[in-house]
């Protein structure tokens, strides 16, 4: 399955893998960025999230990815997933997250999830899938300095 192609332009490279997972869709890209779109209404909890990981370790157990999680409106994170995503086993993959939000609910708790579950890797929520991923190529770029 391949990614929309005005998505490609945004995130300056070529889809290697994707998959849609409970209606999560996920997307690789060659420049190591991880697009996971989360539909509107969508509530995103651990069991999505350990098959995702169950995905993502059959392409390649070692590899890690900047994410950028794309909500949809009205969608959001459980509490027990915004806990676990927090710690460190809870990041496996990850070397930093984006958030793209649309609503002021969504505001609200990404701001509860900074500021009391304080993640363990470079986080940072915006309101455009642009900015999202102009933040994620410069996390990457500092990890290759």
């Amino acid at each position: 399955m391949i990614a929309r192609a005005d998505y490609t332009d945004i995130f300056k490279s070529k889809v290697v893998a994707s998959t849609v997972i409970e209606g999560l869709s996920l997307s690789v890209y060659a420049n190591d960025l991880l697009h996971v779109k989360v539909p509107k209404y969508y509530s995103l909890d651990l069991v999505i999230f350990k098959k995702s990981q169950e995905w993502l370790t059959q392409l390649n157990p070692e590899k890690n990815y900047h994410f950028i999680f794309d909500f949809g409106s009205f969608s959001d994170i459980t509490p027990e997933m915004r806990r676990f995503r927090a710690t460190k086993k809870g990041s496996n993959f990850s070397l930093s997250d984006a958030a793209v939000i649309s609503s002021f609910p969504q505001k609200i708790l990404s701001d509860f999830y900074l500021r009391v579950n304080k993640p363990q890797r470079p986080t940072r929520v915006f309101n455009s899938l642009e900015k999202a991923v102009e933040w994620s190529l410069k996390q990457q770029a500092k990890l290759s300095d």
